[in-house]
């Protein structure tokens, strides 16, 4: 079975085993699909996407009387959804779709290679063999071919996967369940679960257990015992296994406030804690209840970043009104406060999602203090990769738009990371993915002062440029530098406690998945959102169900928009969100 390596050849069986046994749901799915330039049947299709001049959230047919005067039987034909005595607006309309209840599968791959001449090409997918293949893409023969006679049974024929008159994509794999060992059940810790899972992390069973099972997996932290007894995963581990932490008492008091052996203990221990408070405010009469008033607290501004809705914080804010982090017009009034930042970042063409963001430099012919965003007149004309227009002065391709600042919460002992840029060496080579602070031509003096630093431009990566030796180090020409900040800023970490002297026993049943943190992933359409309650730097990375990396990148901030289009048709993927070394979110998602 593919890339995946099975602990053992019972693990393989069960998974053929269990391949009769997916079971399907129906959910509504577009009825319309993407334009393609020549793929052909367009007269049995509505489209969503991909002709030029579309209106928002409209579909198109083409009209009948090209369809009758033969007009749509050419390969290509006139893709402008504008030009009405093509294209007529119809209804976007939803079909029922089968899709796999979401739980524990892998991949099976069901394509093979091509040999022009083999023949039987009707019955086969092809995952190599073809020419001009794109990478990890299987093909089949276009059914129009089947149906028209055109393919030959035996012989040669065309093997160009990018002709779509020949060929069109196709799914690689069969989606197959596979389900862990049986002792699993009991103690996930077990070393048949941990090898079950070092075979096939994105299994289900897995993700739900997985600090029990990966224990030294960075994202659980140097010890995977219980350091925080509010987490529900700290809860459902002292749940299994009391032992694992003196802090389960607590732990499980919080999980069960009627637990009254664990409560009582906690409310002898800390009266005024708040598991002893939870246990109380459900049995008031229990003697160990404190009988005097807890000491006060006085809300305080990190109260807003812990819980924004929070009563602590709705308190601080009525004592504060005007405190940035109860005002949402604080930074228009006090642009200069060092916790506003820009909403609008720097232009780099090649970046693509162009429409999520507004510049308030990079672009040709800005004004000063002035910050831009795409003409949404533009619509679907708006590049979501590659390049595109970069002259602000141009109003067909931008507005002007208000240089927002957003009011981000300063936590404690926050630090400055001034390693991030280095000096600028000619002829060290190493070019790409540094920044530079110093060493390039025409930088300006004090240039470290106002955080401008320089990289390498994205498009001499992609055309090579940027991978001999000696490259122009001339700062100043934006066809080989861009902007870029010269410091990340970053949390200063509490460090973690150590690891518990305690003795650890196998843990018993897991009731439920852990809680992983405060971020949040969600899918809209082909945009990834993510959003948190910290605005640390966080990194964000998607795998597919191999486990193999397909992309990585870190932001910082409370929320992340990425444009998941180039993940269309490509089954069930992974999105995990770590901060340092803790996972604060994962999720499966599909992009049809």
């Amino acid at each position: 079975m593919n890339k995946l390596t099975y602990s053992s050849i019972a693990a393989a069986m069960l998974a053929s085993a269990a391949f009769g046994q997916i079971s399907y749901t129906t959910v509504p799915g577009d009825g319309c699909i993407p334009f393609v330039n020549g793929a052909g049947n367009y007269a049995n299709n509505c489209y969503l996407s991909g002709l030029h001049n579309m209106a928002p959230n409209t579909c198109y047919h083409v009209r009948q009387s090209r369809i009758n005067d033969g007009s749509v039987n050419t390969q290509y034909i006139n893709d402008n959804a504008a030009d009405t005595w093509w294209w007529k607006t119809t209804e976007c309309i939803q079909v029922p779709v089968q899709v796999p209840v979401q739980g524990t599968y892998t991949l099976d791959p069901k394509c093979v290679q091509f040999h022009n001449g083999s023949g039987h090409y009707a019955q086969n997918c092809y995952n190599s063999g073809l020419a001009n293949m794109e990478s990890g893409k299987c093909y089949s023969v276009n059914p129009a071919r089947i149906a028209d006679g055109s393919l030959p049974q035996n012989g040669h024929m065309n093997n160009n996967a990018q002709d779509p008159w020949w060929w069109v994509e196709a799914e690689c794999y069969n989606l197959v369940p596979v389900y862990p060992p049986s002792i699993c059940n009991t103690a996930p810790s077990d070393p048949q679960c941990q090898s079950f899972c070092t075979g096939l992390p994105v299994n289900q069973f897995c993700q739900d257990n997985f600090c029990s099972v990966f224990p030294g997996d960075p994202s659980c932290g140097p010890t995977p015992v219980c350091s925080n007894p509010a987490d529900q995963a700290c809860q459902m581990a002292c749940a299994a296994d009391p032992t694992i932490s003196s802090m389960c008492t607590e732990a499980l008091c919080l999980a069960d406030p009627t637990d009254v052996t664990n409560c009582d203990a906690m409310c002898v221990a800390d009266p005024f804690g708040t598991a002893c408070q939870a246990h109380c405010a459900w049995d008031p009469l229990d003697p160990q209840c404190p009988t005097v008033t807890p000491p006060v607290t006085t809300p305080t501004q990190e109260d807003c970043l812990v819980d924004p809705l929070g009563q602590n914080c709705q308190d601080f804010c009525t004592a504060h009104p005007g405190d940035g982090a109860c005002n949402a017009n604080y930074c228009a009034s006090n642009p200069n406060d060092p916790n506003c930042f820009d909403k609008c970042i720097n232009f780099v063409n090649g970046d693509g999602n162009y429409r999520q963001h507004c510049y308030k430099s990079g672009l040709e012919n800005m004004q000063p203090g002035k910050c831009y965003k795409p003409n949404p007149a533009r619509g679907n004309q708006i590049p979501v990769t590659g390049h595109m227009n970069n002259n602000a002065a141009d109003g067909w391709w931008w507005v002007q738009t208000t240089c927002e600042k957003e009011y981000i919460i300063p936590r404690v002992n926050w630090t400055l990371d001034v390693s991030k840029c280095v000096a600028f060496v000619h002829g060290s080579g190493n070019y790409v993915g540094k920044c530079f602070n110093s060493g390039l031509q025409n930088m300006p003096a004090n240039n470290v002062a106002q955080n401008k630093c320089y990289k390498v431009n994205p498009g001499r990566v992609t055309d090579g440029s940027a991978y001999t030796q000696y490259i122009n180090n001339n700062a100043a020409d934006p066809w080989w530098w861009v902007e870029t900040l010269c410091q990340d800023t970053l949390p200063a970490r509490a460090p973690r406690p150590a690891p518990s002297p305690e003795g650890k026993v196998a843990p018993k049943a897991v009731q439920a998945a852990p809680a992983l943190g405060e971020s949040e992933i969600s899918v809209d359409n082909t945009t990834l959102s993510v959003t948190s309650t910290v605005a640390d730097t966080k990194m964000l990375r998607v795998f597919d169900m191999n486990g193999k990396l397909l992309h990585s990148e870190s932001f910082s901030g409370l929320a992340k928009d990425v444009d998941f289009a180039k993940f269309a048709g490509k089954g069930i993927l992974l999105v995990r969100i770590t901060s340092g070394n803790k996972l604060v979110a994962m999720k499966k998602v599909s992009i049809r």
